[in-house]
């Protein structure tokens, strides 16, 4: 990207929600190459939200999760908070995301959330 472009770039991923955000971030990563030498690690990027636990000082991850487009065909407003809390049924990962149902960004497989 040319130094010119970038900040108007920056400044729409500023503005948009964090599910726009999410969205976008795993359309890109969808795009691009893999990050391992080898094809067998399947290494990729993967969208996170951390977050501290003000009583022991500790720090939660939680791989960011898209809806499952098949169990929710007509999707979500763009605006709806990441409030859904769960984990992998695959790869064990702790997921975050809008819907109840989603699908995990390390593995692909369902992740239920509450």
């Amino acid at each position: 990207m040319t130094d010119d472009r970038r900040p108007s770039a920056t400044a729409w991923l500023t503005s948009i929600t964090d599910k726009e955000f999410a969205e976008v971030v795993h359309e890109v990563v969808r795009g691009r190459s893999r990050t391992s030498d080898t094809e067998a690690e399947r290494g990729h990027f993967v969208l996170a939200n951390v977050s501290l636990d003000r009583d022991d000082g500790t720090w939660g991850l939680e791989v960011v999760g898209l809806h499952d487009s098949v169990r929710y065909e007509r999707g979500f407003d763009a605006d709806v908070p990441l409030c859904q809390f769960g984990n992998c049924s695959g790869c064990g990962f702790g997921v975050v995301s809008w819907a109840k149902h989603a699908k995990c960004s390390v593995c692909g497989a369902d992740a239920f959330c509450t």
